[in-house]
């Protein structure tokens, strides 16, 4: 265990507090190659542990409890370049990370703060050491002429609306190993965890029917795909912890083949915005399989090999949302069909894959209303969604853990604008995030922020997990938070965006 840090508490609070703003808007060049803006923002964020020793940590034997589960700083610019054919730009995202949670707390051992399989990959434009990493996030081109729009590069595609879970919205694998999900749950709890893939989308817009569009996008997964990624073993926020005898390997290789994508209509008929959607791509989360065994001296006679693998399955579903004028509701609904979905065969001892169907769908209801304040509505979000398995003779499982027939889960969001320093409207915001498993697991997510004008943002929230559910979240068992009950924490971040 390393000596105690230099770094204080005091000293985290004034970085916090006294954040200097990197850099302000910039408008780079007008002239005749077109328009190019830059724009984004820096970011200091700091998770301060208030739960108790991960159970993963103690697997390994980790005994001192840690302070701190993140303490990291970032930048992230984004350049458009609008070109002299005004149908015609480009984007890039960039950003720049350094973690110093193990730095900053002493109880911590050093680890891989960024432990992503494309580790010095060029195809997916970063470099990074165990505490910076340095990453071209997005980067397309964008082609809009009448009723054809193409968009080509690296690029996230969003076609769910019903966050916090995700049934359309899987396009994109997620980055989990910086801070699991314990951004402020809400319905852009995503969008700095998706990470974005090389693919070409286009969208046309039917001339003979102005209220249809058809969309596509195909992703060429021998250098596209990536896997959903976890932090690193050792690190605050670990999920796994192998003993010294299982060995464990992500088989990335395994879902680098073949070509990706999806296709849907979007279209309005009485009022009902919808889309009718087909996908057909690897499972991102990986399923578990044996591998090998080889005789030796451990607890189990030998060493034990595992993989996750990544099949291909096809997904279809709908969505659609109408806005009642009477009541001022949205009404939102998603619902999805997994085909022969790839699952873990526990009663075989994984030595292969089961094959079974998943339904899922979602409602959600928005309405605002003068709850605390008769000047200023409050947003409020109540949603419930429901997925079932087809049933067998034989039983299935998903990181080990057996899965369910179904599953529920119910989540609350609000938020509420407040007056700021001297009458101004919408600067101070109270929100709340309430999520329920009936199984015995729940998230609830105050949120304090402050937003003085159109740079400043500053945010407090505390995640709290509790429940005895203890399965963990995955992409097809939602709401196991109770595995997470560990990671409690106060999270304060401060931003200058640009």
């Amino acid at each position: 265990m390393r000596e105690e840090s230099r770094w204080s508490w005091m000293a985290i609070l004034a970085v916090l507090a006294l954040a200097v703003p990197a850099w302000a808007r910039i408008d780079v060049y007008t002239g005749d190659l077109g328009e190019l803006s830059l724009s984004g923002f820096a970011r200091v964020q700091a998770d301060i542990h208030t739960g108790e020793l991960n159970p993963n940590l103690k697997a390994i034997g980790r005994t001192d409890n840690n302070r701190l589960q993140l303490f990291r700083q970032w930048g992230l610019v984004d350049a458009t370049w609008q070109t002299p054919l005004r149908n015609l730009k480009f984007f890039t995202r960039a950003r720049v990370w350094h973690d110093s949670t193990a730095e900053a707390d002493g109880a911590i051992p050093e680890y891989d703060a960024f432990p992503t399989h494309y580790h010095n990959d060029g195809w997916f434009l970063r470099t990074s050491s165990n505490t910076t990493a340095a990453e071209l996030w997005e980067a397309w081109g964008d082609y809009n002429a009448g009723n054809l729009w193409v968009r080509v590069g690296k690029q996230t595609i969003v076609w769910g609306d019903v966050a916090p879970t995700r049934l359309l919205d899987d396009i994109n694998p997620l980055d989990l190993s910086w801070h699991l999900v314990l951004e402020p749950l809400g319905k852009e709890v995503f969008d700095q965890l998706r990470i974005p893939i090389w693919a070409a989308r286009a969208s046309y817009s039917l001339p003979f029917a102005p209220d249809f569009q058809l969309e596509g996008y195909v992703s060429p997964d021998e250098f596209a795909f990536v896997s959903t990624q976890l932090p690193a073993q050792g690190s605050p926020l670990a999920v796994t912890a192998f003993p010294p005898f299982i060995r464990f390997r992500d088989d990335v290789k395994d879902g680098q083949h073949g070509i990706s994508g999806g296709v849907r209509l979007l279209g309005t008929l009485g009022g009902v915005n919808f889309t009718l959607n087909w996908l057909n791509r690897h499972q991102q989360d990986g399923v578990t399989v044996f591998e090998s065994f080889v005789p030796g001296a451990t607890p189990i006679g030998g060493t034990l090999g595992l993989r996750a693998r990544h099949p291909r399955f096809q997904t279809v579903g709908f969505s659609a949302n109408y806005f009642e004028q009477r009541s001022k509701v949205v009404a939102r609904v998603e619902g999805t069909w997994d085909i022969r979905r790839p699952w873990e065969e526990p009663d075989t001892g994984n030595l292969g894959i089961r094959h079974r169907h998943q339904w899922g769908y979602a409602i959600a209801l928005d309405r605002p209303t003068f709850l605390l304040r008769r000047d200023r509505t409050a947003a409020i979000t109540l949603q419930f969604e429901q997925r079932w398995r087809e049933t067998g003779d034989h039983p299935i499982a998903i990181a080990g853990f057996p899965v369910d027939e179904h599953n529920e889960l119910i989540t609350l969001l609000f938020d509420q604008p407040f007056k700021g320093f001297g009458g101004r409207y919408d600067e101070w915001f109270v929100d709340f995030a309430f999520i329920a498993n009936p199984d015995d697991a729940f998230a609830a997510v105050p949120l304090l922020r402050y937003e003085p004008g159109n740079a400043w943002r500053f945010n407090v929230w505390y995640n709290v997990l509790w429940g005895s559910e203890s399965r963990p979240i995955t992409g097809t068992t939602p709401g196991g938070f109770g595995s997470e009950d560990w990671a409690d924490g106060v999270n304060m971040s401060v931003s200058y965006q640009f």
